[in-house]
């Protein structure tokens, strides 16, 4: 059996009403929190009523690939497992989007033909080889949720954007949970405009706290040290090719 948990936080009561017209092939699981609680504090709420074995972490801007759930699940047989799968971008208006809501097919033969491998969502590649947790990132990831317990699930202090889902794969490293990658388990992202300006704050911010949290771990140090002066650097990379793609889906 699957459940599907729709956690809404902070949410307008208008989009709620709007979600309530939709109508699906299953009821979803509706975790209503009145006021914005943090991404961290969120998922946790969504980890509580979750009754599954098994939780996969969706974000609510990904479109979904045939068999992706089969194959976050055909993963989890290795045991202790955390399971990555595969982001892709793709540009499309919300009008089209809308017009994609009746013919699945036609959408996901979009996203096949248009979708772009994330070429910044792997964060130092070579090092992501040994130290996997630093491509922990909860917009296409799957968890048992008793490694999830285990490991005290989100931390919910971080408040703002960014790092709460790394910290948590560091932790399901260190309680020697295996973090894998899953190329079949697809999701493609649906482009939008972002502030990168308080989000690269945000992400400094949340990053002093993660480092000072793991002080301890030598190893940690390092990587977020690296990634720290990348970012007051360079800022949030997002690659030129993703930028002028979505200018021009914006200009339509």
């Amino acid at each position: 059996d699957i459940e599907v948990i729709i956690v809404f936080d902070g949410c307008d009561k208008d989009v709620i009403s709007s979600f309530h017209e939709l109508e699906f092939a299953f009821k979803p699981i509706e975790v209503i929190c009145e006021i914005n609680i943090g991404r961290a504090s969120a998922r946790n709420r969504g980890i509580e009523v979750a009754k599954g074995e098994i939780i996969i972490f969706l974000d609510d801007d990904r479109i979904t690939a045939p068999h992706y759930i089969k194959s976050h699940i055909k993963r989890h047989e290795a045991g202790h497992v955390a399971v990555l799968g595969k982001r892709k971008e793709l540009y499309l208006a919300d009008k089209e989007i809308e017009n994609y809501y009746n013919d699945f097919e036609a959408c996901i033969g979009r996203c096949e033909a248009e979708g772009d491998n994330d070429q910044g969502y792997s964060i130092f590649p070579l090092i992501a080889q040994f130290v996997p947790w630093i491509n922990f990132f909860t917009g296409n990831v799957s968890v048992k949720k008793a490694d999830l317990l285990k490991a005290g699930c989100f931390d919910e202090a971080f408040k703002q954007w960014g790092h709460e889902d790394m910290d948590l794969g560091i932790r399901m490293a260190y309680n020697k949970v295996k973090i894998m990658r899953c190329e079949d388990a697809v999701n493609y992202h649906m482009m939008h405009p972002s502030n990168f300006a308080d989000k690269r704050q945000a992400s400094i911010n949340n990053m002093k706290y993660l480092m000072k949290k793991h002080r301890k771990k030598p190893d940690v140090q390092m990587i977020f040290t690296a990634i720290m002066i990348k970012q007051k650097l360079f800022g949030i990379y997002v690659p030129k090719n993703q930028q002028n793609k979505y200018k021009l889906r914006g200009e339509e």
